[in-house]
């Protein structure tokens, strides 16, 4: 089922598929919301807020991204080796794992790092390496090696092409023709994927919650694919069955498969991602915890220091910053009306909690993260 531009700019305007983007966009905002706080007892939720525009671009971004990226990069390598009638062999892996751990990196650099981890620093052999300087130092050797790779093999240097580069060509491949650019091109591989294997250990040890973070992020990978191989399926079906008929069955039955494992795709990003994503970037993590001042009326059971997880025109629901571990702990929330507080203070985090509390809970002696 392939549906050309041109017939869709017949069958659609503009305005209407802007209508209905921005109508997925705001729903999936609501859903991913509603799943959240509703897991926490929270049962009041506005209908209409701005902030579910965030959240719902961020997770069809966050979920495109990862149902997309690694399908384009496989297409890619194994189209090459089949237009040249070379084997499809393991090492196509090397390419694949090496430009989607580069794009998720990226992703997970603009998304979910905060202050403490752009801070922090791991000890590799004795030697202290910083993050900052880790990171861009693997952000141009990747920018460097991934693009020579196809412009070495693919250069045609018969004509030229932007600058001072050759033209490129997909018709021909250089490591075909050529055994010392064949070699050049394996080692280049080699090193690009030892850098990454060095890179992604370096940021397991600088950043401790990563580990735990990445185990739980399978889950919704996985509810990723399975709506991806759902759209397949779903796509596949109607191809085969092309009667008006029998087309009509396949989407009685493939629209709510659809929706479910939408359904269920959401779930899993509310419960592991949207919690980890600063609240400045579309998501739930704090950036700051409360200081709160309540008035003389106000219970002396309410905590002192808290982080704020939803806000209503007259009502705070909250959690202490004793929490045990923000990942997991499902702590109890107390719902504090704003007339019984005062103006409040507002700090900025920088150490890593909430989401290091559960470390430095298990933490002994001298064992400090910075």
């Amino acid at each position: 089922m392939q549906l050309k531009l041109k017939e869709l700019a017949d069958g659609i305007s503009i305005a209407q598929l802007g209508s209905v983007f921005f109508g997925v966009v705001y729903i999936s905002g609501y859903l991913v919301s509603a799943f959240y706080v509703r897991s926490r007892g929270i049962a009041t939720l506005p209908l209409l807020k701005a902030q579910y525009i965030e959240t719902g671009l961020v997770f069809l971004i966050i979920t495109g991204l990862i149902a997309a990226i690694p399908m384009l990069i496989v297409n890619m390598a194994v189209y090459g080796r089949v237009k040249h009638k070379q084997r499809v062999t393991p090492t196509v892996a090397i390419p694949v794992l090496v430009t989607t751990n580069f794009l998720l990196v990226f992703l997970f650099w603009a998304v979910f790092v905060t202050e403490f981890e752009w801070a922090s620093h791991a000890t590799v052999f004795g030697v202290d390496i910083p993050v900052k300087v880790a990171f861009p130092a693997y952000i141009v050797a990747m920018f460097v090696l991934l693009p020579a790779l196809p412009i070495i093999r693919m250069a045609d240097c018969s004509q030229r092409g932007f600058l001072f580069l050759p033209r490129l060509s997909s018709e021909i491949d250089n490591t075909l023709t050529s055994r010392p650019i064949n070699v050049i091109v394996q080692i280049m591989r080699v090193l690009a994927l030892l850098i990454t294997v060095a890179f992604d250990c370096l940021l397991l040890v600088a950043i401790p919650w990563l580990a735990g973070f990445l185990i739980m992020g399978l889950y919704y990978v996985l509810t990723v694919l399975f709506l991806v191989g759902t759209v397949h399926l779903v796509r596949y079906l109607t191809d085969i069955y092309r009667e008006t008929g029998r087309r009509a069955a396949v989407w009685v039955v493939g629209i709510p498969l659809l929706l479910s494992s939408y359904y269920f795709c959401a779930i899993a990003y509310s419960y592991v991602v949207y919690n980890n994503i600063p609240v400045s970037r579309g998501g739930r993590y704090p950036t700051t915890k409360v200081v709160l001042r309540p008035s003389q009326t106000s219970p002396p059971a309410w905590p002192k220091e808290v982080y704020v997880l939803e806000e209503t025109e007259d009502t705070m629901y909250v959690v202490a910053t004793s929490l045990q571990d923000w990942f997991t702990s499902h702590e109890d929330v107390t719902a504090i009306p704003r007339s019984q507080v005062v103006p409040f203070q507002l700090i900025h985090l920088s150490n890593g909690e909430p989401r290091m509390n559960h470390i430095r809970n298990r933490s002994k002696g001298g064992c400090s993260y910075q």
